[in-house]
């Protein structure tokens, strides 16, 4: 089911200016019943489509939408959803993920939050706070071309979990040609990364996105990913 959401032009908020996705309701950690309302801050992907799933600690989709939005893919703007659930406890632990996807279906941008969700009639809403954004990439440039079979990646992340940071390199095919892993030493610490990666062989230039992901234990899926697109040559 894909749902038609209009958008309201962001007003400010550094968070919002700073992230493809913010996360504005419901908080970290929260308790929620069944249906999830939940506000956002997202700059919309090539095919205007925000991609909203809830999963269990064992991975198993608990519910899922397809939200179509009407704004451009480089304004920020917010919305509201409301997400139905089932669960067979009176109590589970569950991710909540929003993701957008370019043209050729990679990923964007992904912001998850861990929840607990509940059978009864029962909401415990954490506070959101707006931080300083978790990654920012200071090179390559967006829209840049390079070759050589190698690519300087440089920045700074601020660790979610103890999980490491995974750099790829995704081409327009989907296919993986470059990976790397951050090691993480402390929690919420910001790092700063100068890292080399290698490549492998393109006989052509090709349209590539640096994807920059973390997971999130117990779950072992994706809880933050921003990426970046550009050129790679041979």
């Amino acid at each position: 089911m894909i749902l038609l959401v209009s958008l309201l032009p962001s007003k400010g908020g550094g968070a919002l200016q700073s992230a493809d996705i913010v996360i504005l309701t419901p908080g970290y950690e929260s308790v929620v019943f069944s249906p999830i309302e939940i506000t956002a801050g997202v700059k919309p992907g090539a095919d205007n489509l925000i991609r909203v799933s809830l999963i269990d600690q064992r991975n198993n989709l608990l519910s899922r939408q397809l939200i179509r939005v009407e704004a451009q893919p480089e304004n920020t703007a917010q919305f509201s959803t409301h997400l139905a659930f089932e669960i067979p406890t009176e109590r589970a632990k569950a991710l909540l993920a929003l993701e957008t996807r370019d043209e050729y279906n990679r990923p964007i941008s992904l912001r998850a939050i861990p929840l607990t969700l509940t059978s009864e009639a029962e909401v415990v809403l954490q506070p959101q706070p707006f931080e300083e954004p978790w990654l920012t990439i200071t090179a390559p440039e967006a829209s840049s071309t390079h070759g050589g079979g190698l690519l300087q990646v440089t920045g700074r992340v601020t660790p979610i979990s103890a999980e490491p940071i995974v750099f790829e390199l995704i081409t327009d095919s989907g296919g993986v040609i470059g990976s790397k892993k951050l090691g993480v030493n402390t929690v919420g610490e910001e790092l700063t990364f100068d890292i080399i990666m290698t490549y492998g062989f393109i006989n052509a230039t090709r349209d590539v996105r640096l994807v920059i992901r973390q997971a999130l234990e117990p779950f072992d899926v994706t809880i933050a990913l921003d990426s970046i697109p550009f050129f790679l040559g041979p």
